[in-house]
């Protein structure tokens, strides 16, 4: 087997960028978790709101740093 032409020229990258990206899937399961207490037990309303309230709290917060 024989080669005609050489192997192109290697590049090196020198800049590199990071994309953060959002995978959903504890919101997702959440939200369906607290859809079943709601569903199962009609008076945990008012502590699933408090639970998500304290959460969008905490999300801010680590957001902010």
């Amino acid at each position: 087997m024989a080669i005609d032409s050489p192997p192109l020229p290697q590049v090196t990258a020198t800049e590199r960028h990071y994309v953060p990206y959002e995978n959903d899937n504890y919101r997702r399961a959440h939200d369906w978790a607290a859809e079943q207490i709601v569903r199962k037990y009609p008076g945990a309303t008012d502590y699933v709101a408090a639970l998500d309230s304290l959460i969008e709290q905490q999300l801010a917060g680590s957001r902010r740093k």
